[in-house]
């Protein structure tokens, strides 16, 4: 399933919940893409690359979510107890990411990440976009000649 593209997704459900109630060797999950996600993209993914809760678009391409693709087909437990998927992506990962990804050239979407992230954790007190109105205009310049 797959290696073919065609992949029903009612039938990846049901491997799940039927491994849920089996004893198994997790590792194999984190040696081979066993874990199928359909969102926010369709791909197959390593126990350890994924996590239950979203960590925002800004990471999609470097982690997955299970709970985007099975939040309403209680399989909660099967990632997080029996395949070891974190709820979250931890700080240091993110903090990684959001280096190389400013690195690359994304430093406005990392400041707006970075905005949600603080008001979330202040419990909505700043605003996404209050940061445009207490910075002055910022501009990237890397190697270029004069």
């Amino acid at each position: 399933m797959r290696n073919s593209g065609n992949v029903d997704e009612a039938l990846v459900v049901r491997i799940y919940r039927r491994l849920q109630t089996l004893e198994f060797d997790p590792d194999i999950f984190r040696t081979k893409p066993l874990i199928f996600l359909s969102r926010p993209s369709t791909n197959w993914r390593q126990s350890q690359s994924v996590f239950w809760s979203d960590a925002g678009d800004i990471f999609d391409q470097y982690f997955g979510y299970a709970k985007l693709t099975y939040e309403h087909e209680d399989l909660h437990r099967f990632f997080t107890q029996k395949l070891g998927v974190c709820e979250e992506v931890p700080l240091e990962k993110l903090a990684k990411n959001l280096c190389l990804r400013a690195w690359i050239g994304g430093v406005s979407s990392v400041l707006r990440w970075l905005m949600r992230f603080i008001a979330s954790a202040n419990h909505g007190i700043a605003a996404t976009n209050r940061w445009k109105s207490c910075h002055p205009p910022l501009r990237c310049f890397c190697c270029r000649a004069p």
